[in-house]
């Protein structure tokens, strides 16, 4: 066997070489995403139209008793998942707690209802989070001024397209993209790979505690107005969005504080890159850490 003259043969040399990191993701997983986005909208946005229909048939709930059970119930949905995060990441593994807590989840809305740019990333993160917040805001003083000109239009006897109700949604979606994904990528970015189900459980625990908020103001509402009535032109479901909307602006401005006292979500970015030949992914991963 030839050595060259340091010692060390050929073969030995191109086995010591590192392999190049593989890169997994990309623009190739951006179909699967976008399908199972549009799939998850179509089941939560179609579950909802018809629970509220349901409860008010078989419960005889009002509005904002029926818009209380959805709050609740969707509050209880984004709250267990940090419950699996925990389990998934330190016990049984990922996989395992998903099919579970989806066979768990199935039961969930019945048992409710009846008991009632100069960076890595393009756009940074916290950065997203904040266009996202934006979007909400204007998306609901958006749905507030459709209603009240669908009030206007009862009130002289004329029909208003459903095509009025297009831009609201197509803004909701719009910043729930931004924020959702900035958020997922501000966790995945703050947390260990070892921690990665809890720091997707934490966008949950977010809209959990939203439901919740939600539900709250439905029912101030409804307890010191009449906006929420159940005859929709009676009531005000104008002023309603947009005192969310307020509400919203003010929540923004209360985001900004709370990134401007966290600083920079640069400071300790988490990343594991395979090495070595790849055949055991335990043994050829290796932690490392940008700070």
């Amino acid at each position: 066997m030839s050595e060259t003259a340091g010692g060390i043969s050929p073969a030995d040399d191109q086995t010591r070489q590192p392999t190049t990191a593989r890169r997994k993701g990309g623009l190739k997983t951006m179909p699967f995403i976008i399908s199972n986005e549009s799939l998850e909208k179509v089941a939560s946005v179609g579950l909802q139209a018809n629970m509220t229909f349901y409860l008010k048939k078989q419960y005889h709930l009002t509005n904002s008793a029926a818009a209380n059970v959805l709050f609740l119930w969707g509050a209880l949905s984004n709250f267990t998942p940090i419950v699996g995060a925990f389990a998934a990441d330190s016990y049984f593994g990922r996989f395992r707690v998903i099919v579970v807590g989806t066979l768990v989840t199935v039961s969930v809305p019945k048992i409710l209802a009846t008991k009632l740019l100069n960076h890595p990333n393009g756009i940074p993160n916290k950065h997203r989070m904040g266009i996202g917040l934006l979007i909400s805001c204007l998306a609901t003083a958006v749905a507030g001024a459709v209603e009240h000109r669908r009030r206007w239009t009862a009130a002289t006897g004329r029909i208003m397209s459903a095509n009025w109700l297009i831009p609201q949604h197509c803004l909701t979606g719009l910043g729930e993209a931004f924020s959702i994904i900035g958020q997922i990528e501000f966790y995945y970015s703050q947390f260990p790979p070892s921690m990665r189900s809890v720091a997707m459980a934490l966008v949950s625990l977010g809209l959990g505690a939203g439901n919740l908020a939600g539900s709250l103001i439905v029912s101030v509402v409804d307890d010191i107005t009449s906006w929420v009535g159940n005859d929709l032109n009676r009531g005000h479901y104008d002023y309603y969005y947009w005192l969310l909307a307020v509400l919203s602006v003010g929540n923004f401005f209360y985001y900004l504080v709370c990134s401007w006292a966290y600083g920079s979500d640069d400071r300790k970015l988490w990343d594991a890159v395979e090495v070595g030949s790849g055949d055991d992914d335990e043994a050829g991963r290796e932690m490392k850490i940008v700070v």
